[in-house]
């Protein structure tokens, strides 16, 4: 799939030094009319320079943006500067935690008006919509952080890197399973030799840990004056249902097996197993 996925923490660093990140953003910010670079000397030490910080939008602010958004910001290290999201209710706390954030409900809108103060774009939102919006993001020189899954198949995944390429920006799928600090012990263990040679692999997970599905709506509400076409009946859920098997399978536990391929090619995936 998509080949650009390191931890998600590390967005602004992966494939690109210190020195040419700061180079990037030193340049957009004197493409912009009137902008002020504060250097980091007059700060002083311990202090980074407005300049420094990247300035985020976010596609979808409910559900795991709670997450993801708090994340990228990072107590303050980075900007969230704008917000967008279909569902004003699913929005209510990510503008409640940051009121100074330009709101939409239309990710072309955003991307359209917002498009000379933003850096980087955070994509999650349901499945169907993610090419869509990570490649919009994309070819306006955005880098981009979209949640899994990150296509709906192979050929736009294919896009999608070509994109990277072509527009020469960051990008990184969420899986954050393959980053963490228990994933890089194992890896640690098979690379030395500590459990002797690995061939078979048995993965087990508890999830969806989650609500799974919701029950039809017993009232409807009015279609938005803004929708383009005609949408279902709104409802409010954080998590969109992903199935016992293949959605569960494809988010959680490959992400174990493709640590430990990646350390040892030659063993094989005996069995997945959810467990409850």
């Amino acid at each position: 799939m998509h080949s650009k996925v390191t931890n998600y923490t590390q967005l602004k660093y992966h494939r690109m030094k210190p020195s040419s990140r700061r180079q990037f953003i030193r340049q957009s910010a004197l493409a912009g009319a009137g902008f002020f670079i504060v250097p980091r000397h007059v700060l002083g030490k311990g202090f980074r320079a407005p300049s420094d910080k990247l300035n985020i939008a976010a596609i979808g602010a409910g559900g795991k943006a709670e997450v993801n958004i708090p994340y990228a910001w990072n107590n303050g290290a980075e900007n969230i500067v704008s917000l967008c999201d279909v569902d004003d209710r699913m929005a209510a706390n990510m503008r409640k935690k940051f009121p100074q954030a330009s709101y939409y409900r239309d990710y072309r809108v955003m991307l359209e008006k917002e498009q000379k103060n933003i850096d980087a774009v955070i994509v999650t939102t349901p499945d169907h919509m993610h090419y869509v919006q990570t490649i919009a993001a994309m070819e306006l020189g955005k880098h981009v952080y979209t949640e899994k899954p990150l296509t709906h198949d192979i050929a736009e995944a294919r896009l999608l890197t070509e994109a990277e390429q072509k527009y020469k920006v960051v990008t990184q799928m969420g899986n954050q399973g393959s980053s963490g600090d228990d994933t890089r012990k194992v890896e640690t263990w098979i690379q030395e030799g500590v459990i002797g040679d690995v061939h078979t692999v048995h993965v087990w997970t508890n999830r969806p840990t989650w609500p799974q599905g919701i029950s039809a709506p017993t009232n409807t509400e009015p279609v938005p004056s803004w929708a383009r076409r005609p949408i279902a009946p709104i409802t409010k859920f954080s998590f969109p249902p992903t199935g016992a098997a293949g959605g569960i399978t494809a988010r959680v536990p490959w992400a174990i097996w493709a640590a430990i391929s990646w350390t040892c090619p030659s063993a094989r995936c005996a069995s997945v197993t959810r467990r409850r």
